[in-house]
């Protein structure tokens, strides 16, 4: 099984804290999440799926499905940091997981993803 999921991400969540008197934001690993196998396929897009809109002057955001085993504890809003294989980079899931099904059960899961916190520093010519 490990040749259809090439890729181990770490899904971590959203959490606000209250330190001080101020609220911070930050991103918790899920626990029995911290090396879950996926195929990020960043080439393939659904029919249906959300198209990203052109900005300028910012470097465009790759997008593309994440294919999941039955088990992956995901939800819209998650963020997925890839640990290993061909993919690298940080995504987020913006919509609900769906689940494809087979003649009787879910067979895998299929989200979109997109790439965030892209460093483009290794891209633009030094000072």
């Amino acid at each position: 099984m490990r040749h259809l999921f090439p890729t181990l991400v770490r899904v971590e969540r959203p959490t606000v804290t209250k330190v001080g008197g101020r609220f911070r934001t930050g991103w918790t690993p899920v626990p029995r999440a911290e090396s879950v196998q996926c195929r990020l396929d960043l080439q393939f897009v659904r029919p249906g799926d959300i198209q990203p809109a052109i900005v300028a002057g910012k470097a465009p955001d790759r997008h593309g499905l994440g294919f999941f085993s039955t088990g992956a504890l995901l939800r819209a809003g998650d963020r997925l940091v890839c640990t290993s294989g061909p993919v690298e980079g940080v995504f987020e899931i913006r919509t609900i997981p769906d689940a494809a099904q087979n003649s009787r059960r879910g067979h895998h899961i299929e989200v979109q993803v997109w790439e965030t916190n892209r460093d483009l520093d290794a891209l633009w010519p030094g000072a």
